[in-house]
């Protein structure tokens, strides 16, 4: 914790942009998107992009790096927590939307707020990214594959209802197995370790896949919505390779 501190304390002159080219600068990490189809990022009409969660911090920071970079004005939607990190905050804090995840009684306030200025986003032409698992992917099956948890029905059932353009994103990349490990055990424990893991990425390459736009249509129910949405995202790492 007190190596990120250390590098949150380097970085805080820099915002938005500028932020994240310090940070990867200073790691070495470099972003490799691949495109399907581009053309709905040379459009000025909103659209929803929903993604894998395999890494963390490091999801969110390239897929806004990338379509920053493209000229788009775009929102994420992360957990809550990362405001407790006052200059992630002040850097990036206008490119976040803030919701949690996990608590449904306490901070539901934060969800619904999260909601509101999600629905404005998307009124105002931005991107909107969601992980819709909520949380780092964990190890599955016996075959110990790395995939995200169980999609989250209210993220899902929003889609759904909004019939805006949906975008679906892999990202090719990884943490420790140690990492997975844990996490996978307790997320409590996985938190303690996921800086270290962030620490891990120096001289790597994020590669991520943009796929195809996914026609919103209305389905009988959310759930089969949720199955071809996250199929699509996990079918890119095979397509993008073919």
């Amino acid at each position: 914790m007190n190596r990120f501190e250390s590098l949150l304390d380097e970085a805080k002159t820099y915002k938005n942009i500028k932020f994240i080219d310090f940070v990867f600068y200073k790691f070495n990490i470099k972003n490799q998107a691949v495109f399907l189809n581009d053309d709905i990022f040379l459009s000025n009409k909103p659209f929803i992009i929903v993604a894998n969660h395999p890494t963390g911090l490091l999801d969110g920071l390239s897929i806004i790096h990338v379509l920053l970079k493209r000229n788009k004005k775009v929102k994420i939607v992360v957990n809550y927590l990362l405001k407790e990190f006052a200059q992630i905050h002040e850097a990036l804090g206008e490119n976040f939307i803030y919701v949690n995840p996990f608590d449904h009684s306490k901070k539901k306030h934060l969800s619904y707020l999260g909601l509101k200025e999600i629905i404005k986003s998307l009124s105002n032409n931005e991107v909107v990214v969601f992980f819709p698992a909520g949380d780092i992917s964990k190890i599955k099956g016996r075959k110990f594959n790395i995939a995200d948890n169980e999609w989250n029905d209210t993220c899902i059932k929003f889609i759904n209802k909004s019939k805006i353009t949906v975008v679906p994103v892999f990202i090719d990349s990884k943490n420790s197995s140690v990492f997975y490990l844990l996490n996978t055990l307790s997320n409590k424990i996985g938190l303690l370790f996921i800086f270290r893991e962030f620490f891990n990425k120096c001289n790597t390459n994020v590669r991520l896949v943009f796929g195809n736009e996914f026609e919103n249509q209305m389905f009988e129910n959310h759930q089969e919505m949720k199955k071809k949405l996250k199929d699509s995202v996990y079918q890119l790492k095979k397509d993008s390779y073919a």
